[in-house]
């Protein structure tokens, strides 16, 4: 997981979008693919640039999921990794991919 934090913040610097931000939402999101996903499937994280977003996407083989409403409580025993998700990034979504894969998808804005 460090790797794929490491990474995503690299390309995150170049992009100039804040790098904590985006290695912070990426240990989330693999955290929460590890403990809700298949656990012998690997999780594979990607970075891409398009019309002014820098994208990190978080595929994990798990069943189809539906994202929770915000938790009110940042205190609770669950959700608060979606809740700092949510605050970090611009836009943040799940996707059903091919191949029995779920896609989490955070976009951060870059500067213009």
């Amino acid at each position: 997981m460090r790797t794929a934090r490491e990474h995503a913040a690299a390309g995150a610097r170049i992009a100039g979008v804040d790098a904590d931000d985006v290695a912070q939402v990426v240990g989330e999101l693999a955290t929460n693919a590890f403990v809700h996903g298949n656990p012998t499937s690997p999780v594979v994280v990607s970075t891409h640039i398009a019309d002014g977003v820098f994208w990190v996407t978080v595929f994990a083989r798990q069943a189809p999921v539906e994202l929770p409403p915000s938790v009110e409580d940042p205190d609770a025993e669950s959700g608060r990794g979606l809740l700092i998700t949510r605050a970090l990034t611009t836009t943040f979504r799940c996707e059903r991919r091919r191949g029995g894969y779920q896609a989490f998808v955070a976009g951060f804005a870059m500067p213009r």
